[in-house]
């Protein structure tokens, strides 16, 4: 008897554990930071590198539903050179945008919640020319990125406060112009709706809940 109570008593400690973390009146601290470098050896060989962080709050305005925003940050360097015509050619763009959220977890297993995430975005950005030193030189385009997605998930607890975060976009639709800076050059404007399954691009990020 008194070890079917203490097993009972473990369970509800355990599923009160999980519930506590994501309870109204609590926050979330986290984000995600990632880098990446890559060559390309065609004709046209080129090396770019990239760098990004994204700082995310949120608050549990009910029981498992938080709402907050995650500020981006990214930027990337390509260089390399038109062999044909021996031209140095090579950019850089950085990025900068907000991205609030709305959020929903719901308990799967001891320690495992599924979530569905609905996000819009609204990213500023620019590309400048870069020289054989590596200086950075005009500002050949800017540009201007509006977007939403629902990205479900599924956080991991492996301690009391912390989540280790497995997300996708399921759905997303997203609208770009690139205004040139340059006369000679053109414009862009691009429209896009992505349906997750036909474009998988996982991320993975760790929060804090206090």
């Amino acid at each position: 008897m008194k070890s079917k109570l203490f097993i009972m008593a473990a369970l509800c400690a355990i599923a009160f554990k999980s519930n506590a973390q994501t309870e109204k009146g609590k926050f979330l601290l986290g984000g995600s930071v990632n880098f990446s470098t890559s060559n390309n050896e065609n004709e046209n060989p080129a090396k770019r590198t990239t760098f990004g962080i994204a700082p995310r709050v949120g608050y549990f305005v009910s029981d498992n539903w938080a709402v907050g925003t995650t500020l981006n940050y990214s930027m990337s360097k390509t260089k390399g050179s038109i062999q044909g015509e021996m031209t140095y050619i090579g950019y850089q763009s950085i990025n900068y945008g907000i991205s609030p959220f709305v959020r929903y977890y719901t308990r799967i297993a001891d320690n495992f919640k599924f979530f569905g995430d609905f996000n819009v975005n609204a990213i500023r950005g620019s590309q400048k020319e870069v020289d054989e030193h590596g200086e950075v030189g005009i500002t050949t385009y800017k540009s201007t990125r509006y977007s939403t997605a629902i990205s479900p998930g599924l956080a991991f607890f492996p301690a009391k406060k912390w989540a280790i975060e497995f997300q996708f976009p399921l759905l997303s639709y997203s609208k770009q112009k690139e205004t040139s800076q340059i006369a000679e050059r053109p414009s862009f404007k691009n429209d896009a709706f992505t349906f997750g399954l036909s474009s998988f691009n996982p991320a993975i990020g760790v929060n804090y809940h206090f």
